[in-house]
């Protein structure tokens, strides 16, 4: 995006100082756990409720947004395994190789046998559409910055039937 091979791109917040953005969506991040865990009989996870359980830590970047939330609530999570990609997090969830963290964007439809459980806070990340702030000016940028707020919209709106 700032070398300018492309016009746009989806982040997450925060944007660079060089770049704009258009807040898309919040995607609240979730507990993931095994079937027949004894915390899927919760409503709702304090993530205090993690400590001592064993975890899968999804890697590739994203290690620190999910170590961030871990040292907010004040939990050292047990890390049993590793992984790079969600769907072998959570096909080591289902396996009950231990417990995860996910966002819900990746956990809407997965194929897995999974108890999914929001967390006593609501912790997300803003999803942007970020681009240059020049290349707003563009019809092309402006029509597609109003096509993804639009769909957006529409998305929330069929979800909530």
């Amino acid at each position: 995006l700032l070398a300018g091979s492309i016009a746009v791109g989806f982040l997450k917040e925060p944007l660079s100082g060089q770049l704009s953005g258009t807040p898309l969506l919040r995607d609240r991040l979730l507990a993931v756990l095994p079937p027949e865990h004894p915390l899927a009989a919760c409503q709702q996870i304090n993530p205090a409720m993690l400590a001592g359980e064993p975890f899968i830590m999804l890697e590739v970047g994203r290690e620190n947004e999910f170590a961030d939330f871990f040292k907010s609530a004040g939990v050292t999570p047990v890390i049993r395994y590793r992984a790079k990609d969600d769907y072998t997090v959570m096909s080591m969830v289902e396996s009950g190789l231990g417990m995860s963290v996910l966002h819900e964007l990746v956990l809407r439809r997965n194929p897995y046998k999974l108890e999914i459980r929001d967390f006593t806070k609501t912790v997300y990340r803003e999803i942007m559409v970020a681009y240059l702030p020049q290349s707003k000016t563009s019809p092309v940028v402006g029509e597609f910055l109003r096509f993804m707020t639009e769909a957006i919209q529409v998305q929330k709106l069929w979800e909530t039937y």
